[in-house]
């Protein structure tokens, strides 16, 4: 996940974590520890209820959570 990615979008957008964190559903420290700890991910469920709570793009939503990855 590219967290700065994310942050930018976040920003962008208008939304702090505890803004979007209630946007989807968890709370706002779950979301910080998700956000900063590459140890924690996110489900399948999150990542899509964040791309629509931030109108994101198929391809900003697969540029933030993956990036790192190829297939």
């Amino acid at each position: 996940m590219d967290d700065m990615l994310l942050r930018k979008m976040m920003r962008k957008r208008g939304y702090t974590q505890e803004k979007l964190a209630a946007a989807i559903g968890v709370d706002r420290s779950t979301l910080n520890r998700k956000m900063n700890d590459e140890t924690r991910c996110f489900s399948m469920d999150e990542v899509f209820a964040i791309g629509r709570a931030l109108k994101l793009t198929r391809s900003e939503l697969s540029a933030v959570f993956f990036c790192g990855y190829s297939m």
